[in-house]
């Protein structure tokens, strides 16, 4: 889901949106360079497949005959950073960019405990309650999360996929990854906290106090573009990243 909004609903030149593809490419380009030795004539047809997509976008793109061909040379060179005064190939540059990945090691992680939070959240959520939708109960309503923790762990989580801490924000990663409308949190001691608060729930999940509030009654609005709910000011049904979007304005954080 997170994937797909980028994709599919950010306006087109979005650095986060242009990164996500980046990421697609060079993945298939590294499958490739790991597979073309065990099963050559299948990476050939994914080679022509690819690249019969890609000509539109790239047309300055000088492709070889044959994927064996383009890996003995370098045509990735105006696409990708090395050095010139070294010998290099497709196949090295993206053996290369592989080992490069471990760096981003600590994000994988961050993500991998921002998605077990999300499911251990839709765990916990009490069923058939007139408050809770039945299916997809974080990104079915206009929800508010709040996150308190006391580790060191967590807090390098949270500062990396949701920088602004205290205050809330409805565009953050880890707004996304939680299917939550808006999000903020803190750093420090907590304790137990005890409510009966309509439509507020208190978890202590994975070194977290968490809090989530749904709207009461019909205080919720959805997106008629993108189907996420934030508590945004809505025009015409649309949220302001959509908005902005058809408009063809320049990509911005909301």
């Amino acid at each position: 889901l997170f994937v797909c909004c980028r994709l599919y609903f950010n306006s087109p030149d979005d650095p986060s949106r242009r990164n996500t593809q980046t990421v697609f490419w060079l993945t298939v380009e590294c499958l490739k360079a790991l597979l073309a030795p065990i099963l050559p004539y299948l990476m050939e047809e994914v080679e022509s497949v690819t690249w019969n997509l890609l000509s539109s976008q790239l047309n300055d793109f000088n492709q070889s005959t044959t994927l064996l061909e383009r890996y003995s040379s370098l045509s990735l060179h105006n696409y990708c950073s090395v050095d010139k005064s070294r010998p290099c190939s497709d196949w090295t540059l993206c053996l290369s960019a592989m080992n490069r990945w471990d760096k981003f090691k600590n994000y994988s992680n961050y993500v991998n405990t921002a998605s077990s939070l999300f499911h251990s959240l839709t765990d916990s959520l009490p069923k058939g309650d007139e408050h809770v939708p039945s299916t997809s109960p974080l990104s079915s309503a206009n929800v508010h999360i709040t996150i308190a923790t006391k580790s060191q762990e967590v807090y390098h989580m949270l500062k990396a996929l949701h920088p602004l801490e205290s205050c809330v924000s409805v565009s953050s990663d880890l707004c996304y990854i939680l299917r939550a409308s808006s999000i903020s949190w803190s750093c420090g001691s907590y304790e137990d906290k005890v409510t009966d608060t309509v439509g507020y729930y208190n978890f202590n999940l994975n070194d977290m106090q968490v809090s989530v509030t749904f709207p009461l009654g019909n205080q919720t609005v959805k997106c008629q573009r993108c189907n996420r709910h934030t508590n945004n000011n809505f025009k015409d049904n649309l949220c302001p990243r959509c908005i902005q979007v058809l408009d063809g304005s320049s990509f911005a954080k909301h």
